[in-house]
C-alpha cells in the first residue's frame, strides 16, 4: 500500500451508532429543549444504529444505567478525546482546542465565526484561551466536550459506540477510571468492562446542591482477579464467559443421540441401584487403580504394537537407511507411482503395524527389503 503522508497512517473505526445522556422536551411553547436522563439514551428511529434498537433492548433493558463494553483502541486518547469543542446548527463543529492552540473554521471577510451571511470560511490555527475565550458557554456554546467510544461486545456489527458529554464530572472519572485500568490490566483495550450513569451531588459556584448522573467506568474484578487476568490474551477475556455458560444451557455439547437408551441397555436401573456384597466391596478397585490398569493395558497395546524385527532379523538390517538407500527408495516410490503418504499407509496397517512416522529416522533396513519385495510381487 503506497503511503500518502497524512492520510494513510490515519486510521477511525466505523461508528455504529450513538447513545445519548438525554432527551429533547418541547415547552408550552412548543420550543424543544434538552433534558438530562438517568439512563443510556438509544439511537432515535431514522438516526444511526436504530436497525440494532430490538438488540439493545433485548440484552441491556429500555433504560439502561449500565452497559458492558470494551475499548477497541489502546490509546486514551482514540478512546476518550477530550477538547474544547464549539458547534453551530448549520455548520456542526466550528472550533476545537485544547486551551493552548485551537483549529477554527473562521469567515474570511471579518474574522469571526461564521454565520448564515458568511459566504467564504477557512480553517485556521489560533490561540485557545479555554473558559477565558468569549465564546466560551456563550452564544457559540463553546464547552469541554468528551467523545468516548467504545465497542458492545454482545451487539452485533464491528465498530464502535459513541458517547458524548460536557459534565467535568463525568470526564474527570472516566480519565481517572482509565488511569487505574492501564495501572492495573497494564492496556485498556479489550478488557470487559461496565459503563454506568450513577448519582453524584454537585454544588455549582452560586447554585444550591443538587444530584446529577456521572459516567463511571467499572470492573467486576477483584484485584487478585484483574491481575490474573492482564496475562491473559484478549480473545479468552471477551469471549469466555464461564458463568454465562454455566447458565446458558444452549451451550453444553449435546449428548450423542440414543444416550439413555444406551446407558439402560448395559446398566439395567435395578443393577445400577442394587447394593454391593460385602465380597464385592472388597474386591471393588478405586479410581487409583481403576486408572492405572487401564494405564498398563495401554502401556501393552503401544508395547505390542511398537516396530519388532523378526527372529531372523541381524542387527544390521535393524539399522536405519543411510543416504544412498534414502534415495533408492525415493526412486522406487515414483516408479511404482506411490506417495509418501499411501506408503506410510502401508507400514502401519493392521498386518504390519511397524508403528513408522518418519521415514528417515523409524524406518529400518529390514522393512525396506520388505517394500522392495513387496514391489516385486506387485502388491
Amino acid at each position: 500500500m503506497s503511503p500518502i503522508k497524512g492520510l494513510t497512517e490515519q486510521r477511525r473505526m466505523p461508528r455504529i451508532g450513538k447513545l445519548h445522556l438525554g432527551i429533547k422536551k418541547k415547552n408550552k411553547a412548543g420550543v424543544e429543549y434538552p433534558t438530562a436522563t438517568d439512563y443510556f439514551v438509544y439511537p432515535e428511529e431514522g438516526s444511526q444504529g436504530y436497525d440494532l434498537i430490538d438488540q439493545l433492548k433485548a440484552t441491556y433493558g429500555e433504560k439502561p444505567k449500565s452497559l458492558n463494553i470494551v475499548f477497541a483502541m489502546p490509546d486514551e486518547e482514540l478512546v476518550a478525546s477530550q477538547y474544547y469543542r464549539c458547534y453551530q446548527r448549520t455548520r456542526g463543529l466550528v472550533c476545537r482546542g485544547d486551551g493552548e492552540t485551537c483549529n477554527r473554521v473562521i469567515d474570511t471577510a471579518n474574522g469571526d465565526l461564521p454565520n448564515k451571511e458568511t459566504t467564504d470560511t477557512e480553517l485556521r490555527e489560533m490561540d485557545c484561551t479555554g473558559r477565558d475565550c468569549p465564546d466560551y458557554t456563550g452564544r457559540a456554546g463553546c464547552r469541554e466536550v468528551m467523545n468516548l467510544q467504545f465497542m458492545l461486545p454482545e451487539i452485533s456489527g464491528l465498530g464502535i459506540w459513541q458517547v458524548d458529554t460536557g459534565s467535568i464530572n463525568s470526564i474527570r472519572n472516566i480519565n481517572s477510571c482509565l488511569e487505574a485500568i492501564r495501572a492495573v490490566y497494564k492496556r485498556i483495550d479489550m478488557i470487559p468492562l461496565t459503563l454506568t450513569l450513577e448519582k453524584m451531588e454537585v454544588t455549582p459556584p452560586g447554585e444550591k446542591k443538587k444530584t446529577v448522573h456521572v459516567m463511571n467506568i467499572r470492573s467486576q474484578d477483584s484485584l487478585t482477579e484483574a491481575l490474573v487476568k492482564a496475562q491473559k490474551p484478549a480473545w479468552q477475556l471477551i469471549a469466555h464467559d464461564p458463568v454465562k455458560a454455566e447458565e446458558d444451557k444452549s451451550l453444553w455439547p449435546e449428548d450423542p443421540p440414543n444416550t439413555q437408551a444406551v446407558v439402560v441397555k448395559d446398566f439395567p436401573k435395578e443393577e445400577q441401584e442394587r447394593m454391593l456384597t460385602p465380597e464385592e466391596a472388597e474386591n471393588r478397585l478405586t479410581p487409583d487403580e481403576i486408572e492405572e490398569a487401564i494405564e498398563e493395558e495401554e502401556g501393552e497395546d503401544i508395547f505390542e504394537e511398537e516396530k519388532k524385527p523378526g527372529p531372523e532379523v541381524t542387527e544390521d538390517k535393524n539399522r536405519v537407511l543411510n543416504e544412498a538407500e534414502q534415495k533408492e527408495l525415493n526412486e522406487l516410490c515414483q516408479t511404482n507411482d506411490m506417495g509418501g503418504t499411501a506408503l506410510l499407509k502401508w507400514c502401519n496397517d493392521p498386518k504390519r503395524k511397524w508403528g513408522v512416522e518418519v521415514f528417515r529416522t523409524d524406518l529400518r533396513l529390514w522393512m525396506f527389503d520388505e517394500i522392495k519385495e513387496a514391489f516385486r510381487a506387485g502388491e
